[in-house]
């Protein structure tokens, strides 16, 4: 009871919050989530009872501010670096999608992938590169399903404003 609990910081995402959570964990400082339930649930109640709270004991908030604030600087830097670098070793990659450094590449690592990777490509692999992939076949539908998804729609519109027609027409010759 010597060391209450205080609010560091607060967050209108539980995700951004529990990554500040692990992160803080992971320093040895103490943390609780207030409302994150609350927020989780109903999201519009958020700015009525002040979002996610970031609670730490008071003798380790200095700590975990300068955490949050490093977290920030960091995420700021990255934002402003418009260089590609590699995910496994953050070593800048130039423009192929290989790392100079460590060989990390963003292809899949099954057969395949080393074999385009290496040159050695099949008529097989020559036929998907030209082929449509699954999202150009969902885009070639995309046009015709909304249209037949708003006939019905536009259908119960027009009964809608002739039943009213007829309505309007039907009381004005009483």
């Amino acid at each position: 009871m010597d060391d209450p609990v205080i609010t560091v910081e607060q967050f209108e995402f539980l995700p951004e919050a529990e990554a500040i959570r692990m992160r803080l964990e992971s320093d040895g400082i103490q943390v609780f989530l207030a409302d994150k339930e609350t927020v989780s649930t109903d999201w519009a109640l958020g700015n009525a009872i002040g979002y996610i709270k970031l609670q730490v004991r008071q003798s380790q908030a200095e700590a975990a501010r300068a955490v949050i604030e490093e977290i920030r600087e960091l995420r700021k830097a990255r934002k402003d670096d418009t260089t590609n670098r590699c995910l496994a070793c953050n070593a800048v990659i130039p423009a192929s999608t290989v790392c100079p450094q460590c060989g990390w590449t963003y292809e899949s690592d099954d057969a395949e992938s080393n074999d385009s990777l290496s040159g050695n490509q099949n008529s097989s692999d020559a036929d998907e590169a030209t082929s449509p992939g699954m999202m150009d076949s969902l885009r070639a539908i995309k046009k015709p399903l909304v249209t037949l998804m708003l006939i019905p729609a536009l259908a119960g519109i027009v009964v809608g404003a002739l039943v009213c027609l007829f309505t309007i027409l039907g009381i004005l010759l009483r």
